[in-house]
C-alpha cells in the first residue's frame, strides 16, 4: 500500500494504463472477470475502492482504499491513466468530477435496465466510452445524445458481463424448490414495493412453508433503515426466513426457485441469465427520468416482463402461490423464445469478456 509520502508521490506521477473505481464491494462482481482478463497480460491494474474490504486478490492487481470525502477526491482528481473504468453514473454531476489527466472515462453497466428510464437524464453524458450491453441500449444512448444535443460517445458493442457469468449456471438444479427470493428495487418514490407489499408477501410465503430469502437493495438500508429494522425484528425468528446482505447476489439467485420483485434489474438477470420465473409487483414503476417517453423506445425491462414474466399490478396476496405456479409455467413454455430473445438483445453472448479484453489489451 502507499504508506509513505514518497510512494504516494511516485504513484500519482506515474500514468497508469488501466484504472478501475468501485464505490463498494457490491459492484465488484460486475468488474472482476474483466479485471482478471486484463491482469493476465501482466500489466498492472489499479483497483480503487471507497470500501476498505473491497479488494481483488489477483496477480498484477494493486488494491488501493481511497475512502470517501477529501481522500477520495484527492486520488480521483490527481491520478493519471489511459483508461478509467467505472460503474458510477452521473460522472461530473456530483462531487466526482472529470480529471484532465484521464484520457478516457469508460462506463461499465451494473444493471441491465433501460438507459432512458431507470437512470437519471444525465447519467451517461460525461463518459467517453460506453461498454454497451445490447442493441436497445445503443439506440437509447444515441437518441439521448441527439435529443439533448450531446457530443457523441464511443459505443463499444461488448455485451453484459454479469449476464454471461449467470449463463454458466442456468442448468444448475435447485436444492430447495420452495425457495423464493424477494428483491425490491429502490427508487425516489415514497410509495414503493418495499414499504407497501414486502411484509405481506413475506408473511404469506412463510405461512405457506416456503423458504424466503429477503434481499433489500443496499440503498434501502440508508433510505428505509427504520422500516427494515422493524420488519427484520419481526421475521428473523422464523427458520424459513433469511436476510441476504451479501455483496454478491449470486448465491441467493442460485438457491432460489422464484424471484419476486418490482422493477429491479435483477429480474432481467434472473430470467434471461438463469431461465427462472419472475413475478413482478409493478404498481410502482421505477422512473428516474420523467422525460423517458421523449425517445419513443420501449424499455427492455418492460419487454422481458411482458414476454416471460407474470405482472401483478393490484396483487391479491391470498393468490400468491398461484402467481408462483403461473410464472413457472410461463418459463417452461418459453425456454426457446427466451434463448432467442437473449441472443438478439445482448451483444457477444457468452463471449463478452473475451471480446472486450481483445479490444483493450493492445490499445
Amino acid at each position: 500500500m502507499l504508506n509513505t509520502l514518497t510512494n504516494l508521490t511516485l504513484f500519482i506521477r506515474k500514468k497508469h494504463k488501466y484504472v478501475f473505481f468501485s464505490e463498494n464491494k457490491n459492484y465488484q462482481k460486475y468488474l472482476i472477470d474483466f479485471i482478471a482478463a486484463l491482469a493476465s497480460t501482466h500489466l498492472e491494474i489499479i483497483y480503487l475502492s471507497s470500501e476498505k474490504n473491497d479488494k481483488i486478490i489477483l496477480p498484477n492487481v494493486k488494491n488501493i482504499y481511497i475512502g470517501s470525502g477529501l481522500k477520495r477526491l484527492f486520488y480521483l482528481n490527481l491520478i493519471k491513466s489511459d483508461f478509467f473504468f467505472m460503474t458510477l453514473t452521473d460522472l461530473g454531476n456530483h462531487e466526482i468530477k472529470k480529471n484532465k489527466n484521464i484520457d478516457k472515462y469508460i462506463y461499465i453497466f451494473h444493471a441491465a435496465n433501460s438507459v432512458h428510464r431507470a437512470y437519471t437524464p444525465t447519467a451517461f453524458n460525461n463518459y467517453d466510452i460506453i461498454l454497451c450491453p445490447g442493441p436497445k441500449y445503443e439506440i437509447e444512448i444515441k437518441k439521448l445524445e441527439k435529443l439533448n444535443n450531446l457530443s457523441k460517445k464511443e459505443i463499444i458493442k461488448t455485451g453484459y458481463f454479469y449476464l454471461d457469468k449467470l449463463q454458466k449456471f442456468k442448468n444448475k438444479k435447485n436444492t430447495n424448490l420452495k425457495t423464493v427470493l424477494i428483491a425490491p428495487s429502490w427508487n425516489y418514490n415514497d410509495a414503493n414495493f418495499l414499504v407497501n407489499y414486502s411484509e405481506e408477501v413475506i408473511k404469506k410465503l412463510i405461512n405457506l412453508n416456503y423458504k424466503v430469502i429477503f434481499r433489500p437493495h443496499p440503498e434501502h438500508f440508508v433510505r428505509n433503515k427504520v422500516f427494515l429494522e422493524i420488519l427484520l425484528k419481526k421475521y428473523i425468528k422464523f427458520q424459513n426466513f433469511t436476510i441476504d446482505k451479501n455483496e454478491n447476489n449470486l448465491d441467493s439467485m442460485l438457491e432460489s426457485k422464484y424471484l419476486i420483485t418490482d422493477y429491479s434489474g435483477i429480474a432481467i438477470e434472473y430470467l434471461l441469465g438463469l431461465n427462472k420465473p419472475v413475478i413482478y409487483f409493478d404498481k410502482y414503476p421505477k422512473i428516474h427520468n420523467e422525460n423517458y417517453k421523449d425517445i419513443q423506445e420501449d424499455t427492455i425491462e418492460d419487454d422481458v416482463k411482458k414476454l416471460f414474466g407474470i405482472s401483478v399490478n393490484d396483487p391479491d396476496i391470498e393468490n400468491l402461490e398461484d402467481y408462483l405456479i403461473m410464472s413457472e409455467k410461463k418459463i417452461d413454455n418459453n425456454l426457446q423464445l427466451i434463448e432467442n430473445y437473449t441472443k438478439e438483445n445482448f451483444f457477444n453472448l457468452n463471449n463478452s469478456i473475451n471480446y472486450t479484453f481483445n479490444l483493450f489489451k493492445d490499445r
